[in-house]
């Protein structure tokens, strides 16, 4: 990565959101925006040789030698230290007896895990009956979820012929700084489509209690090929052929406007904020670095509740309306104005925007995997899921990722927002979906 202006990687405003965001998590519950990927290995991943491996790959990527400075056109980009070694923590292996263990094993591991700012990956095995549960920590400043799959895929390539690979160059990004008019009618368009978004009573939403020994709790619903399949099945017939995300999300706001009713909450409006892939192109490995998202915003009135099929219809409405008005470009045109902003006033004026409570909860849909290896360091693999890390508020949120047509769900929420008998039902209710 050179110094010239024109191979800088300059951030986008959604690169600096990320920042914010990084931030605000730090200030609330000491750990950084980060995320997890798991792979699920029928096999003993060894610990020598995958450290080897790992540490040979990151050697080709000067991007783990960086960090934000500003060019003297005050525009954010990642500076890299040629002479800068990169940070990597040992590879931490656990042996459990049984999968029942596994949550509470990697909620260890994450913990032993300080927050790092220049240490962008973490790795660990946990090992359980014969199978290894390969998990990735990713922080958000360099990866997104789709991103961190095309990172494990790569490295699946150097690992089986070292010899072979090559570097794929990676894609660099101009400043932007130019078509200011076009920016703030973008910002003009986004404030007033925020402000009609944000509801005239309070919003529903959990309480939030982030504190410094906060953490995070992963609960999993993992679909077999055919509960995936009559799920997609019946996300075609009811939304629409390839409606698969707003058939889930329609189903996900259903299902918490339930547990909110049954926690006895006002009838308030939901509001869901919803990351979309922004790659336009193929997604390859020269994309495999920082953040290709852009958000949609869905709110739902409170008289919709209890109205499956109005909850559709409305998530269809909103979706349609925001691809037509071009919403996410929008979007993150706004955000490149915001980069002149240093990341700890922006995330002040950001909570004073939402007055504390910016979302109900986070919804994304990562699609079918990019992970397209049968195997990982010679071992078959058998899935591939995602534990994202919400950023605080809401400090909730839902995912779902398809592997190779087995459907995953994770609901990630700070340890003091839910109940057991409240995740035993969000957990009932998405089973439920495959017997629509």
């Amino acid at each position: 990565m050179k110094s010239s202006m024109k191979n800088k990687r300059y951030l986008t405003g959604v690169d600096w959101l990320i920042h914010v965001f990084d931030h605000m998590n730090r200030k609330t519950i000491e750990s950084g925006n980060e995320f997890h990927i798991v792979l699920k290995v029928d096999g003993v991943v060894q610990v020598d040789f995958f450290e080897n491996d790992l540490n040979a790959f990151l050697q080709k990527y000067s991007v783990f030698k960086g960090k934000v400075a500003r060019a003297w056109n005050l525009a954010p980009f990642w500076k890299v230290r040629q002479d800068q070694p990169i940070v990597q923590t040992a590879t931490q292996t656990t042996e459990i007896l049984d999968l029942s263990e596994f949550d509470l094993c990697l909620d260890g591991l994450i913990k032993k895990h300080k927050y790092d700012p220049s240490c962008y990956l973490f790795s660990d095995l946990i090992i359980c009956k014969g199978q290894t549960f390969v998990v990735f920590t990713f922080s958000h400043k360099i990866f997104d979820g789709l991103g961190g799959e095309l990172f494990l895929q790569t490295f699946q390539n150097f690992s089986t012929d070292r010899t072979g690979f090559k570097v794929e160059e990676q894609s660099t990004e101009p400043s932007h700084l130019d078509k200011w008019t076009e920016k703030f009618r973008s910002g003009r368009t986004i404030n007033r489509a925020l402000i009609k978004m944000s509801p005239e009573r309070r919003l529903r939403s959990f309480p939030l209690d982030a504190r410094e020994d906060s953490n995070y709790v992963f609960a999993r619903v993992h679909f077999t090929e055919k509960e995936s399949a009559r799920i997609i099945e019946q996300a075609n017939k009811k939304a629409g052929y390839l409606l698969v995300m707003p058939f889930l999300l329609a189903r996900t706001v259903q299902i918490f406007s339930g547990l909110f009713d049954k926690r006895g909450f006002d009838k308030d409006n939901i509001v869901v904020p919803v990351t979309v892939n922004a790659r336009k192109e193929e997604k390859k490995a020269k994309k495999m670095f920082f953040n290709h998202l852009s958000f949609l915003f869905f709110k739902f009135e409170a008289e919709e509740m209890g109205k499956p099929e109005r909850i559709l219809t409305s998530v269809k409405e909103q979706l349609f309306d925001q691809i037509k008005n071009k919403f996410s470009k929008q979007f993150m045109d706004n955000a490149m104005l915001m980069r002149i902003l240093p990341v700890s006033l922006l995330s002040k004026l950001l909570g004073l925007y939402s007055k504390g409570a910016m979302a109900s909860f986070s919804f994304s849909y990562v699609g079918e995997t990019v992970y397209k290896s049968d195997t990982f360091l010679g071992q078959p693999v058998s899935n591939l899921f995602h534990l994202p890390r919400p950023s605080v508020p809401p400090g909730l949120g839902v995912i779902f990722s398809n592997y190779k047509g087995k459907l995953n769900l994770t609901i990630s929420y700070l340890n003091n927002i839910f109940t057991e008998e409240d995740i035993d039902y969000l957990k009932s209710g998405f089973k439920k979906l495959s017997d629509e």
